[in-house]
């Protein structure tokens, strides 16, 4: 699998060249982006989906904020039932384990077979592992729709690249399993063979 983060507000740059290094999936803002761009990569042939951050709402009560974004979802993008394909992200890097929980808690309330991920930042797992591993993300093993991936960043604040074996690992070695968990790669590393997960940003590629 591998998805790319647009940036907001740019478009998609190229999706002959998305398509050309096996890209199968593009994640908009929910906060910049519009109906009409979900639309148009969906008829070039890729899967959706839409990223969200607490932090641009001040990380105001979760609980408030997953029901708004359920409602961004039905009001600004037309995703009213589960059959509509358009993924979930939300990017949280603030140690709050109970922030993340209640927020997942509501979330999982409204949409709870939407494929939805949480991408933090790397190596996070010593406090992060309780609300990773809390029955609400973990969600049914039964229908995957139902369980929160997890997505660790492979690289620092100047997007210098960490490993990105180094942060699956170290979700692992904290007792996630390794099937919740994808890697978010800087955007070149979709031209290395064999790497896979999420790609920030498309517009860094050219």
């Amino acid at each position: 699998m591998r998805a790319v983060w647009i940036d907001e507000p740019t478009e998609v740059q190229n999706y002959p060249a998305l398509r050309g290094l096996e890209v199968t999936q593009i994640f908009f803002s929910e906060r910049r982006h519009t109906l009409a761009h979900l639309q148009q990569a969906r008829g070039q042939g890729f899967q959706v989906g839409l990223y969200t951050n607490p932090q641009w709402y001040n990380f105001a009560d979760p609980v408030q904020l997953a029901k708004n974004l359920n409602k961004v979802l039905i009001d600004r993008f037309q995703v009213t039932t589960a059959g509509v394909q358009c993924d979930v992200q939300i990017n949280y890097e603030t140690h709050d384990p109970d922030y993340i929980v209640n927020y997942f808690t509501q979330w999982r309330k409204q949409r709870p077979t939407r494929e939805t991920s949480w991408t933090m930042e790397g190596h996070q797992a010593g406090w992060a592992w309780p609300a990773m591993n809390h029955p609400v993300l973990l969600g049914n093993s039964a229908d995957s729709r139902t369980v929160t991936k997890l997505v660790p960043q492979a690289y620092d604040g100047s997007m210098n690249r960490w490993d990105s074996a180094g942060v699956v690992n170290d979700l692992t070695l904290h007792g996630i399993r390794s099937d919740r968990i994808m890697p978010f790669n800087e955007v070149h590393e979709l031209r290395t063979p064999y790497s896979y997960g999420f790609f920030y940003l498309e517009h860094l590629l050219y």
